[in-house]
């Protein structure tokens, strides 16, 4: 069974409530890359929580195989999705940011080319000096400002030469004074968006694509923005017909009332457990709800002639346990 596990949401409770350790710690887990392990040191600057790491060697492990991976990938996955609704339920919502700032990340390496002897920006090195607070292999990312520090968790995999590394982190690092975590920018050369539009992308921490239908310049088939993460589009009369939020690492589907002229509706890969207001959308045509945390329910059967591709419950339950 693939879950959040009681000692590990105390964990995290510890961390975000704990003092920095005034000393560099020991990875919390030993990865087979450098810079990951680096990540994993908790420090004056630095707090860790790993909560899922899995490593496997195409070369020579003999039982693995794309179908392990593939499975390790996704039993990490919904570690990160149930941590997620965790934290936002306790720090409420975080930003997605992809990418996060440069300050999230690990400086350059060539900064400490003679690593122990060396100091950049007069900063002597240290094994926390490569780890930041997030890693450059990070697919997925939500940051939180609490107080005067940053809370990130991650997930992501390292790729190697043969081998591969799964992970799933929660770091802790004091925020950098005079920058902000902000939301992406909207592209300023788009027309302004609809209102409930730009309420959505506060709430998300990121700009959504408005993608032109049919009949207007270099517009799409209406149901193309079933396949473009991250858009939405309208019609004529500028209501919001088609919306796309696969991989907004959502948890709860409020925001749908405010969408009464929907037809089309990607919500893929998130961290649902389920979906609400779908009741109030009367001109639903097509659906799609792979990749969450669902199980089946007779509210999930009712919407089931709408969904473009079939919800594999027996696949999803499988991983939850």
């Amino acid at each position: 069974m693939t879950t959040l596990a009681p000692d590990q949401i105390h964990l995290l409770q510890a961390a975000l409530a704990a003092d920095y350790p005034p000393t560099i710690t020991p990875p919390a887990w030993d990865g087979p890359s450098n810079h990951l392990s680096n990540l994993l040191r908790s420090g004056p600057r630095r707090k860790v929580v790993v909560l899922f790491d899995a490593v496997g060697d195409d070369d020579y492990d003999e039982t693995m195989s794309v179908d392990v991976e593939f499975a390790l990938e996704g039993q990490g996955l919904v570690v990160y999705k149930q941590a997620l609704r965790w934290a936002e339920s306790v720090l409420g919502p975080g930003l997605r940011l992809s990418p996060g700032p440069d300050e999230l990340y690990p400086p350059d390496p060539d900064d400490f080319e003679d690593r122990h002897d060396h100091a950049a920006d007069g900063v002597d090195w240290t094994e926390e000096c490569e780890g930041g607070a997030v890693s450059h292999e990070s697919l997925r990312l939500v940051c939180w400002t609490v107080g005067s520090d940053w809370v990130c968790l991650q997930a992501g995999k390292w790729q190697g030469d043969g081998n591969f590394a799964v992970f799933v982190v929660l770091t802790i690092v004091p925020a950098t004074p005079g920058v902000a975590l902000l939301a992406e920018d909207t592209d300023a050369a788009q027309p302004p968006a609809p209102a409930a539009i730009q309420d959505l992308q506060r709430r998300l921490g990121f700009a959504l694509q408005a993608v032109p239908e049919e009949g207007k310049p270099g517009g799409l088939m209406p149901r193309h923005v079933m396949n473009i993460d991250g858009s939405y589009t309208i019609d004529a009369a500028g209501r919001v017909t088609g919306l796309n939020l696969a991989r907004a690492d959502l948890v709860d589907t409020q925001f749908l009332q405010a969408f009464p002229d929907l037809e089309r509706l990607n919500l893929d890969n998130n961290a649902l457990i389920a979906v609400d207001g779908l009741a109030g959308l009367g001109r639903l045509r097509e659906l799609s709800l792979r990749g969450n945390l669902l199980r089946a329910s007779p509210d999930l059967d009712a919407v089931a002639p709408l969904l473009v591709h079939p919800v594999d419950w027996a696949w999803e339950k499988a991983l939850l346990g």
